[in-house]
């Protein structure tokens, strides 16, 4: 069962084999589908918890980061950072240009979405507005 289980792949993002939870990907795989929101949310997942030091089982899809995780504005700037190095270089170029846009968002889900849509080329300003 624990065959991959803290198996170390591309930039650092590790894969785990823990049953029922989202395994962590790579960064080639963020740059083959940049568009799936659980590709998304399981790299960020696999950021967060390297860079705060929770288990990546405590960080779901709903959770507000800054309240219930303490990760404050400069941390999600890391987290942020550390996403977009992973993309192709013209989408990192495209988004780092709205990342003041993407700081301010505090709840995952919401922050996973805004990145899908600016990851699509849509506008996230009604995405910013909600979080």
């Amino acid at each position: 069962r624990n065959r991959m289980a803290n198996m170390p792949v591309a930039n650092g993002v590790t894969e785990k084999d823990n049953g029922d939870q989202p395994q962590t990907i790579s960064a080639e795989d963020v740059g083959v589908i940049p568009h799936d929101p659980d590709a998304v949310f399981r790299v960020l997942v696999g950021i967060i918890s390297e860079q705060t030091g929770y288990p990546e089982d405590m960080i779901g899809i709903d959770l507000d980061v800054e309240a219930e995780l303490g990760v404050d504005s400069i941390k999600r700037i890391e987290i942020l950072g550390t996403f977009l190095s992973m993309l192709p270089k013209d989408k990192e170029a495209e988004l780092v240009s709205q990342a003041d846009l993407f700081v301010r968002i505090k709840q995952l889900r919401t922050l996973v979405e805004a990145l899908v849509k600016a990851l699509k080329g849509e506008d996230i300003s009604v995405e910013i507005e909600e979080a």
